[in-house]
């Protein structure tokens, strides 16, 4: 549990006697501990094997390796779940570029590649194909400087009331970077969350931009629709 006591309290983060303290863009919140009931999809399996496959992969690196993502690692700042600022290690770094890779389908590397800038936003548009039954889903990379594909999230149908989440994406699919057309999303969201879109439910929907070279990642980019 960690709390800022200057006073007065301004920020908390963590969980207490079932209840978890965070913060988002609108200011501090507290909600009660989520337990999933569902069992974890066989993509959610296959992925947290990865994420402990590289982080036990790191010991495994020539010295000089190491000391590469280390200077690599220097040269950044994440954000953590709750929009807090921090600076990497090199371990963090490694494995965090490899699962992003793994994402976009490359291949986990030993070494960095060079650090390319993200020029966002895209330019996201969502709408809802009735004949089809799928989101129509236009996304355009203004400006990049790089290799990279798309990697993209999508929500299960929530409340329409909901205005903001942060934690309940699932991966969807990746895609080439650039202006694109609609493409059927009907097929890859049955596989994620076991049944089609619902009606009268709100879906929203996140890209990043991940760099092939080095992993990188960009800002997220959302939008969200509400189903007929």
């Amino acid at each position: 549990m960690k709390i800022s006591l200057n006073p007065p309290v301004d920020a908390a983060s963590g969980s207490l006697n079932k209840i978890v303290y965070s913060k988002n863009h609108f200011g501090p919140y507290q909600k009660k501990t989520y337990q999933p009931t569902g069992a974890k999809t066989p993509f959610q399996e296959d992925f947290q094997n990865f994420f402990k496959a590289q982080s036990s992969r790191w010991s495994l690196l020539e010295e000089s390796e190491r000391i590469q993502w280390n200077e690599f690692a220097k040269e950044l700042t994440f954000t953590n779940f709750n929009s807090s600022p921090y600076h990497p290690t090199g371990k963090n770094t490694f494995v965090k570029c490899n699962c992003n890779l793994k994402l976009i389908g490359i291949f986990p590397i030993d070494t960095p590649g060079p650090i390319f800038s993200f020029n966002t936003p895209y330019d996201l548009n969502i709408s809802w194909n009735p004949s089809g039954q799928f989101l129509l889903i236009d996304f355009f990379a203004e400006s990049y400087t790089g290799p990279g594909l798309n990697a993209i999230y999508i929500t299960d149908g929530l409340s329409p009331g909901t205005f903001y989440t942060n934690c309940q994406f699932r991966y969807l699919k990746y895609d080439a970077i650039g202006s694109h057309p609609s493409f059927n999303n009907s097929v890859e969201f049955t596989n994620r969350f076991g049944h089609p879109f619902h009606s009268s439910k709100k879906y929203f929907v996140k890209f990043i931009c991940i760099n092939a070279q080095n992993g990188l990642a960009s800002p997220p980019v959302k939008s969200s629709i509400i189903l007929p």
